[in-house]
């Protein structure tokens, strides 16, 4: 179909080949959310664990964050994901007002607490014994 002159779309349009002649498109509005498959931020959260309490101070998509013994928590969605192949990125300092920062820590997946697409488990571990440790503030995020 041809169009001349100024024309105004609302809803949903369609267009498999766009070709300008001689006219200015001034502006075209694309919803990029759903193009292609990059990907989205599925879940995220951000707790800590002090005392005996763990404590959730913000989270998207997840309904519990459950620890299994110094180090091993697990996060579980609300809203299960599509599978089990979502990339998990985390932080953790491991100190209140004096956070030990010439410690190396990580935070590991942990497979041996399952990695489903409900729930995964995380490690925090303690660079120089290997020890594990128990975060005081962790960020956790989902993308798949």
């Amino acid at each position: 179909q041809t169009f001349t002159g100024a024309n105004t779309f609302t809803g949903s349009v369609t267009v498999s080949s766009l070709t300008a002649t001689q006219e200015t498109v001034s502006t075209i509005t694309v919803n990029t959310a759903m193009i292609g498959t990059a990907p989205m931020l599925r879940a995220y959260v951000s707790f800590g664990y002090t005392g005996s309490t763990i404590t959730v101070y913000s989270s998207y998509n997840v309904s519990s964050v459950t620890r299994f013994g110094m180090g091993y928590y697990t996060i579980t969605f609300s809203n299960a994901l599509s599978d089990r192949f979502y990339m998990v990125n985390a932080i953790a300092t491991a100190g209140s007002s004096n956070p030990d920062t010439s410690t190396a820590r990580t935070v590991q997946l942990y497979s041996q607490g399952g990695i489903t697409t409900s729930s995964f488990a995380l490690q925090y571990i303690n660079g120089i014994n290997a020890g594990n440790y128990d975060p005081y503030y962790s960020t956790v995020t989902v993308f798949r």
